[in-house]
């Protein structure tokens, strides 16, 4: 049972890892795109009263829907 969790952990590792590089892959040949999802994180973490901080709060598909666009779009 122990080798299925490891096995487990490595596959959602790779899975997971997999799909940020690939996300970068496709920021870099898109510098337009890379400026876009600059400027809406900049938005953020400047309207933010507590400083700048990524909460999820921040994060949640209404208040960041082009970053979504983004993972869904890489996913």
């Amino acid at each position: 049972m122990k080798v299925f969790w490891i096995f487990a952990l490595s596959a959602a590792i790779d899975t997971t890892s997999a799909l940020l590089s690939w996300c970068l892959v496709h920021l870099a040949m898109n510098p337009q795109v890379q400026e876009n999802l600059y400027l809406e994180i900049l938005q953020h973490v400047i309207s933010n009263p507590r400083g700048p901080l990524l909460t999820e709060d921040v994060l949640t598909n209404a208040s960041s829907p082009y970053i979504h666009a983004i993972m869904r779009e890489n996913h």
